[in-house]
């Protein structure tokens, strides 16, 4: 079923639809949208689909702010963010719910989090992409908010109405951060109940992103993992970390090749790319 209609499904069928590019199959794949209201402003313009069909997305997980977390918790509200998800699906978009605050990972943040999933339950989002970077907890140890975060994702996982995802830095659950801080941040949220992870590998080399993921993926076969690359611009990443100078053609054939590498393993379920606004934004080439 291309296009993800049921969260994470969206795996290798998205590869094998369209016409071949230097003889390699069409891919898609999902994207950061931060921005919910710009989103709302294309769809209404009538302006988004061609957007998202020229950047081969399939796949938006879509970040709300205080304004739409309100605005959707309203009848009104959620059935007109319903009939854009809608309209979605028949373009063979799905839309996800991303929503992201370290703020969230510490246990006296758990209650606001759960309200918000309770205040958008009637919304008919495809999944719920979580956010939440351990790193960006200061004054605790690593472990502590690791700990922190496995214990907040099963309330998380618990509360919410959708099929729960989490952006991870592959550095946080690799070998070599298990023998680091004693502690396996994956298998304690595997333990929380999480079934899939964005793991964010911001490299702009696909060999170093296989040496990178593959074993990841090996270690934690109960685990789905979608691969997070970026084309954020200079002022965000290191030029080594990102494909925006290089350009969209070399960004999307590296990602075809990327893609092509992974979908070997079972539990690989596709690409999501940072972010859509710099997606539209770089340079052909």
């Amino acid at each position: 079923m291309c296009g993800y209609a049921a969260a994470r499904l969206r795996s290798h069928c998205a590869v094998t639809g369209g016409a071949a590019i230097d003889g390699i199959a069409q891919l898609k794949y999902g994207t950061y949208e931060w921005s919910v209201a710009d989103l709302m402003r294309r769809w209404k313009a009538g302006t988004l689909w061609s957007l998202l069909a020229s950047k081969h997305v399939d796949d938006v997980l879509l970040g709300f702010d205080d304004t739409y977390i309100h605005k959707c918790s309203t009848v009104k509200g959620a059935s007109e963010m319903n009939a854009m998800i809608a309209q979605a699906a028949r373009h063979g978009v799905s839309v996800e719910l991303l929503l992201g605050d370290p703020g969230w990972i510490l246990p006296s943040g758990i209650p606001g989090l759960k309200q918000i999933l309770l205040d958008l339950r009637k919304v008919r989002f495809a999944g719920l992409d979580l956010d939440l970077e351990p790193n960006e907890i200061k004054g605790v140890p690593v472990v502590t908010a690791f700990e922190d975060l496995a214990a907040a994702m099963h309330a998380y996982i618990e509360a919410s109405p959708w099929p729960v995802s989490i952006d991870v830095n592959h550095i946080y659950v690799d070998a070599a951060a298990v023998r680091e801080y004693g502690y396996c941040l994956m298998c304690a949220l595997q333990r929380a109940g999480l079934k899939h992870a964005n793991l964010m590998t911001y490299v702009s080399d696909p060999k170093k992103v296989i040496a990178d993921v593959a074993p990841i993926l090996a270690r934690y076969p109960s685990v789905d993992f979608t691969i997070a690359q970026s084309v954020e611009n200079r002022s965000v990443l290191p030029v080594w970390d990102s494909y925006w100078s290089d350009g969209f053609d070399v960004f999307y054939r590296d990602m075809q090749q990327l893609d092509a590498a992974l979908k070997t393993a079972k539990n690989y379920t596709g690409l999501t790319i940072e972010s859509l606004y710099y997606l539209e934004r770089m340079k052909a080439r």
